[in-house]
């Protein structure tokens, strides 16, 4: 394009008038046009590197006078460079240049506090609500099996009794003349009694005693008696055997199984949702640097046009450049409102009161996106599915209960029959002898036994037979329940498969996009600025350079989430495995040290 001679003098002249710093009065100091070198710091072990409030330098360099409607770019460090220079110097990535600026602290006032991922995790194990509510719901059920286990504990037994009777006698032959029957008897028991494993009860027990009586018949006086009795109960048929007495120990530790599951479940869960929020933070302060980024670019702008008003640009460039200021300076409120927010929700998973809001206001992640792709087998990872997942763990306890509810039901067909053995010795003195009595129980006489068969069957026994239908249905129901397990296991692990390996292109295209946006962006700044004209045509290349720059913040938020998708399909993808916690059982695991931050 030639320009006429006219246009070449105009442009001549005003730029001798108004200097070079009249067409570029938005370029940075030479100084600033350095490359920000990245911070140096070390990772933490604990959330434990803390900021003291502090007035920090406005973001842009740019633009020192902040407009009232912004609240925060004159407080937000550390200074932006001005990005086209920093991809012509060849000394940044053009595709990772905010990295370094998301690790320093953003808002105003900042008391912040630098962390990684490992660190936030331990922090949530030792720290949070959620999950030590699941680990204490793990402790009830093991002292379930423990309570279920004390039914086969010994117990002891101890009876004593005092009683005097003062009857009339209406026979004489009940006293042998005496009108009133008095007697006096006392009486101690002590024995042991246990339930066995077999379904049977077996007691011993020892009787002693001291009886007297003003009947004639009562021969020898003062008596002192003592007895000796061993007794065994034991059902053959229904109600018998070790599966039957042990039935509630077995449901009791499927139980625990499947509340350790349901632990580990729950626990994966929370620590899933605290690695997304924190990927999410790192997104949204990425967005933030980025917004104020674009702010600040279009702020260089309204200073070139503010310069070439008596050149080519009219009212009508302010106004464009105006809406499009207000309209960056919103999406950064909206944006840090989302960024606090994500900070809330990270405070409330960890449950640390050293995360307080009034002792902790920005979190600033140490993680960085940039991780090596690798190719992942569908059908090895839906085997580690199937082999780690709680949810196919927990039905086959359930499945395994209902088996056992199954057999206890057919156990229940069977007719009752008891087989009752009791033997015992005994012996008896006068004069109160009770310790005489107590060893000629074992040295005079002989001992006595008994036994007996117990026989008992309903007619029909239609109960019996509902409750083992019942039992066989509640069977293949769960057995149902453990295919549909199966296949939800195995579509989540597809589908967290398949979004992993999309999100490794969509980040190459996201990529690509970004390059063309940014060259587009280029182009339309260096011609708008050597561009003369009258003011229609300047309009135009404006709103066309406006909307590039906005396509160029927009392709590198764009980029950054398909980063941070990609984390993300990842832990879902774990998740889906069940491989986000693959420890020893919740009761052994170890608990890491609680969070501490220095003052």
């Amino acid at each position: 394009m030639r320009w006429p001679f006219c246009h070449f003098t105009i442009f001549v002249f005003l730029f001798c008038l108004h200097g070079p710093t009249r067409f570029a009065d938005a370029a940075p100091p030479s100084s600033i046009l350095q490359p920000v070198p990245p911070p140096t710091m070390a990772t933490p072990k604990r959330l434990s590197t803390l900021g003291s409030p502090q007035r920090l330098p406005p973001i842009h360099p740019l633009e020192r006078s902040a407009p009232p409607s912004l609240a925060f770019p004159e407080e937000i460090p550390p200074p932006i460079a001005d990005r086209i220079r920093i991809v012509q110097s060849g000394h940044q990535d053009p595709l990772h240049w905010w990295d370094a600026l998301v690790r320093d602290p953003l808002l105003p006032e900042s008391r912040w506090v630098k962390f990684n991922l490992q660190t936030l995790l331990a922090d949530a194990l030792a720290n949070s609500p959620r999950i030590e509510s699941v680990n204490q719901q793990n402790q009830v059920a093991l002292e379930g099996i423990l309570d279920q286990e004390a039914t086969f504990d010994s117990r002891l037994l101890l009876d004593n009794r005092y009683g005097r009777t003062s009857d009339p006698v209406g026979n004489s032959l009940v006293t042998g003349g005496p009108p009133r029957l008095r007697e006096e008897d006392w009486g101690t028991n002590l024995g042991i009694r246990k339930q066995t494993r077999l379904g049977g009860e077996f007691e011993f027990r020892q009787e002693l005693g001291l009886l007297n009586s003003n009947s004639l018949f009562f021969i020898p006086p003062n008596q002192g008696n003592s007895r000796l009795t061993v007794s065994l109960s034991q059902p053959i048929l229904a109600g018998g055997g070790q599966l039957y007495a042990e039935r509630l120990i077995l449901e009791a530790r499927l139980n625990s199984q499947a509340t350790d599951q349901e632990a580990i479940q729950e626990i994966q869960s929370t620590l899933a949702e605290l690695m997304l929020s924190y990927w999410n933070l790192y997104e949204r302060r990425s967005q933030l640097i980025q917004q104020n980024d674009l702010l600040q670019r279009g702020i260089h702008l309204e200073q070139i046009v503010q310069g070439r008003r008596d050149l080519d640009t009219g009212p009508i460039e302010h106004l464009r450049i105006k809406e499009q200021l207000t309209i960056r300076k919103t999406r950064i409120l909206r944006t840090r409102t989302d960024l606090e927010n994500q900070q809330t929700r990270i405070t409330a998973l960890i449950g640390s009161q050293n995360l307080r809001h009034d002792l902790i206001n920005e979190m600033i992640p140490l993680g960085n996106p940039q991780t090596s792709f690798e190719k992942t087998d569908l059908r090895q990872a839906v085997l580690t599915g199937l082999h780690h997942r709680p949810e196919l763990a927990i039905a086959a306890a359930e499945l395994e209960t209902k088996g056992l509810q199954l057999q206890i039901s057919r156990n229940q067909l069977l007719p009752q029959l008891n087989a009752l053995v009791e033997a015992y010795v005994a012996g008896l003195n006068g004069r109160s002898d009770v310790a005489g009595s107590f060893a000629d129980q074992f040295s005079e006489g002989e001992p006595g036994f008994s036994a007996a068969l117990e026989f008992e069957m309903p007619v029909g026994r239609r109960s019996a037979h509902a409750k083992n239908r019942a039992a066989m249905a509640s069977y293949q129901k769960q057995l149902a329940e453990v295919r549909k397990t199966v296949l939800v296991i195995r579509s989540d692990t597809e589908i967290a498969v398949r979004e992993m390996n999309v999100t490794q292109q969509v980040i190459a295209y996201r990529q690509a996009t970004l390059l063309a946006a940014l060259a587009e962006e280029q182009y339309l700044t260096r011609r708008w600025e050597l561009l003369g004209g009258d003011g229609s045509s300047a309009g135009l290349i404006i709103e066309d350079l406006l909307e590039a720059q906005n396509r160029r913040t927009a392709a590198e938020e764009l980029l950054v989430t398909a980063q941070v998708e990609y984390l993300r399909a990842v832990i879902r993808l774990h998740l889906a495995m069940g491989t986000l916690l693959v420890e020893q059982p919740l009761s052994t695991r170890p608990v890491p040290p609680p969070l501490s931050i220095a003052q």
